[in-house]
């Protein structure tokens, strides 16, 4: 919205819910929006400094006067670290309490482009990736009323990235730079190395139970679900002209659904600070352990195993050494869920077992929820906070994955109070990358294979019309045991895009 319209309405309900006034926040933190980060900087900043201009709305002088206005980077890890870096600051007295809160409009967006309305940058983009624009509605001269400039830019984490940061332009010339390409490949690897044995129509009805199990929960929470309707085994698992085909073996409603408007936003403040502030101590809920941890290698197609994640292990490692329990005793999960692959991998690889979807899912995931971009997980934390409120004493995992499976971050809470246990990040990432060179042989990739080799994984790639695009393979030259790609189509539209 313009500056005069402008009202972060979540932000105003969690500060409702806590009964704290944004004179009580002196920090402000914010996940980048996904429309503008496609690819940056070609993409303008219509919110250039997006923590001020909820500071400024919510009345947090504090925070303005201090300048602790922060925004992360692209991610979808992004929420959980936030509250594990904003956990350390308030635990060393940097700051005293913090908002962390995060919004997406591609729905908007995408309603207001077919009408003929344009966002700056936006538009002209799209026009560039998708051969489909260009027979959008002659556009009305009318702009999307977005975009706010309080002036000044927000304290960065990390430098800006782009969703080029966990990829090379070898992914990108063969279409692996598509998360949705390569977290199929991902799946197939999980079918090839664990389910061998399992005819291909039997695992595909597999993928659907869960994700029908994951309509379901989100069905049971039509407020806040953007696809609030149950979808049986057959919907999900059939392709037809609602439900093609992505990226086999996934169907449409097997993705993540990003076209979504949607907001979340959490509050965080030390035990003291809540007290003084007169929060209600029935509205605690005490972060127990938290870790965050990335891939080496960052980038997918140099990772040695496509099974393994050293990063989760060492994440794992760290939440059990902090709890003292394993996580498989935890009682409420959430694990980050963007395709099915991930869920079940981070089961696997943090000893978090299930049997049903709500085992490890509470929102409904990103198919049916709804997937906010880089902020799904503020979603998964706030839904946490509701759902130890209402069973004291219990504890609840949130997972968050940013990149395709390069970035994680994962906390532990409960209404039990505990010590703020210290953020050990290069500790944890050193252990990962341990365990990496322990687990995994380096891998070496051939770019001009030739000889006898074997096919390790590959998809197909439907079009909208859930026709056959093209066809890619990741295999192995048998005589060097070096890594090759093939793929049947070019993808020099988009780099030329670039």
């Amino acid at each position: 919205m313009r500056s005069d319209e402008f009202e972060p309405r979540t932000v105003s309900q969690a500060l409702e819910d806590a009964q704290l006034k944004g004179t009580d926040i002196d920090c402000v933190a914010t996940l980048e929006f996904w429309h503008e980060i496609l690819v940056p900087p070609k993409t303008p900043k219509h919110y250039p400094n997006p923590p001020k201009s909820v500071a400024v709305r919510i009345g947090a002088t504090d925070a303005i006067e201090k300048n602790q206005l922060y925004a992360h980077p692209m991610g979808g890890n992004g929420p959980q670290e936030l509250i594990n870096i904003m956990g350390e600051k308030i635990s060393t007295g940097e700051i005293r309490s913090a908002v962390i809160c995060g919004a997406e409009g591609l729905a908007a967006s995408r309603k207001g482009l077919a009408a003929g309305m344009s966002l700056p940058g936006v538009a002209e983009m799209r026009r560039k990736l998708s051969s489909r624009e260009k027979s959008q509605t002659p556009t009305t001269g009318k702009e999307l009323p977005w975009g706010d400039d309080p002036g000044g830019e927000p304290r960065r984490l990390r430098p800006v990235e782009s969703m080029l940061a966990y990829t090379t332009m070898r992914m990108i010339q063969h279409g692996l730079a598509d998360p949705t390409v390569f977290y199929a490949l991902i799946e197939q690897a999980y079918r090839k190395e664990l389910y061998p044995h399992v005819p291909r129509e039997q695992y595909q009805r597999e993928l659907a139970r869960l994700m029908s199990e994951f309509s379901q929960i989100a069905a049971a929470d039509p407020d806040h679900a953007w696809d609030a309707k149950a979808r049986s085994v057959e919907e999900i698992s059939t392709a037809g002209p609602s439900n093609r085909y992505v990226s086999f073996p996934y169907t449409r409603m097997m993705n993540s659904f990003i076209d979504v408007d949607q907001s979340a936003a959490v509050i965080l403040m030390s035990l003291g600070e809540a007290r003084r502030r007169g929060v209600p101590e029935e509205k605690f809920v005490y972060l127990h352990a938290h870790a965050d941890a990335h891939e080496e290698p960052y980038r997918g197609l140099e990772r040695p195993s496509f099974t393994v994640s050293p990063a989760l292990r060492a994440i794992r490692w760290r939440l059990e050494e902090t709890l003292g329990e394993p996580l498989s005793s935890i009682k409420h999960c959430e694990l980050y869920s963007c395709f099915p692959v991930a869920v079940r991998h981070a089961s696997l690889q943090l000893g978090v077992p299930f049997v049903h979807a709500s085992d490890v899912c509470k929102t409904g995931g990103m198919q049916f929820h709804g997937g906010p971009g880089n902020n799904f997980s503020t979603h998964s934390i706030a839904l946490m906070v509701d759902i130890l409120r209402k069973d004291p004493g219990s504890k609840g995992l949130v997972t968050s994955n940013g990149g395709i499976f390069s970035k994680h971050s994962a906390g532990v809470y409960s209404t039990e109070p505990c010590n703020w246990m210290p953020r050990r990040a290069e500790e944890d990432q050193e252990r990962a990358k341990k365990l990496c060179e322990a687990l995994c042989p380096a891998v070496k990739l051939n770019d001009a294979p030739s000889g006898e080799a074997t096919v390790d994984l590959w998809t197909v790639v439907f079009d909208s019309r859930n026709s056959p695009q093209r066809a890619v393979i990741i295999g192995t030259l048998n005589a060097t045991q070096e890594r090759f790609i093939g793929t049947r189509a070019s993808f020099a539209r988009f780099v030329k895009a670039l």
